[in-house]
């Protein structure tokens, strides 16, 4: 039965090989060589190692590592190819397993005879503008979220005390002030993020693709502050004498309206990095109109 199950999945892997740029589902892959899809899935990752879709993702990238580095085919044309439906997710994709975006891959590791103009893709990169706006805006960010650290940290220190003055068992309070802590924390890591992200090596679709992650981020972060703020003030009425908090409620207002106005002043900034970009994706998208209608003329023309 052993060698049975490997020559059904070993068959498989045929398969997969032979059809690796059409769109396979579970159903088609378990139903070759009928096997339930539980069954295939569990025999699948015993006998090969790992997931069958992350076989197939990997496959794939593998072979999209050829194709840019042996053809003349754009990234966003070998993405395609490849069963992605856009040049950012193929490069998130590409850069996860290769620890480089594809453009760069392709430089590292062209062969002779491929022309160049194709292998830069120079409208693919960041613009200096964008790379020295990309500096300015994150470190004016990234020194918000820090100040907002600190802060918050001082002021849950400051706030356990008094709670534990006012009631030595503690209280729903402390419980609140972990979670602000918690909130702290993730402030500085996504103010890490900012200060990682330089743009260098980038090209316009990741960096954009950074920044939205980036502001997504600082959405988490006001949301969370806003409910906890919102918490606060349900824990403090329930302690039945608001007369020792008076201190604390004044000072989160304060730590929560800096938040927001230092909030927006950052969606405002990633949204210049965005607009920027913006610019060279048009050029991008327009280059490669004229570039394909070239191709049709000089086609015709032979």
């Amino acid at each position: 039965m052993k060698n049975a199950n490997k020559d059904a999945i070993s068959d498989s892997v045929n398969y997969i090989e032979s059809r690796l740029l059409e769109h396979l589902n579970m159903d088609e892959l378990a139903g070759h060589i009928y096997f339930s899809k539980t069954h295939y899935q569990r025999l699948f990752h015993e006998i090969v190692g790992e997931p069958v879709m992350e076989y197939i993702k990997k496959r794939r990238l593998q072979q999209a590592c050829q194709t840019l580095c042996q053809s003349n085919s754009t990234i966003l044309d070998i993405a395609l190819q490849y069963g992605y439906e856009s040049h950012e997710g193929f490069t998130r994709a590409f850069k996860a397993q290769y620890g480089v975006p594809p453009m760069q891959y392709r430089k590292m590791h062209t062969h002779e005879g491929v022309p160049k103009s194709i292998i830069e893709e120079e409208f693919y990169m960041l613009s200096s503008e964008i790379t020295q706006g990309i500096t300015q805006h994150t470190k004016t960010i990234a020194n918000a979220l820090i100040q907002f650290k600190g802060d918050l940290e001082e002021f849950c220190t400051n706030g356990e005390k008094t709670a534990l003055e006012y009631d030595p068992a503690g209280c729903g309070i402390v419980i609140l002030l972990q979670e602000l802590r918690h909130l702290a924390n993730k402030a500085g890591n996504v103010a890490e993020s900012v200060n990682e992200f330089t743009g260098e090596n980038q090209s316009v679709y990741e960096a954009s693709e950074t920044i939205y992650s980036l502001m997504k981020s600082l959405d988490d972060t006001a949301f969370q502050t806003n409910v906890l703020r919102f918490l606060s003030g349900i824990e403090v009425a329930r302690t039945g004498n608001m007369d020792p908090f008076v201190n604390f409620q004044n000072d989160l207002k304060t730590l929560v309206d800096t938040l927001h106005k230092n909030y927006f002043t950052a969606v405002g900034l990633l949204n210049e990095l965005l607009a920027l970009l913006l610019v060279d994706i048009r050029k991008d998208a327009v280059d490669t109109l004229l570039n394909s209608g070239e191709l049709v003329q000089q086609n015709i023309h032979m």
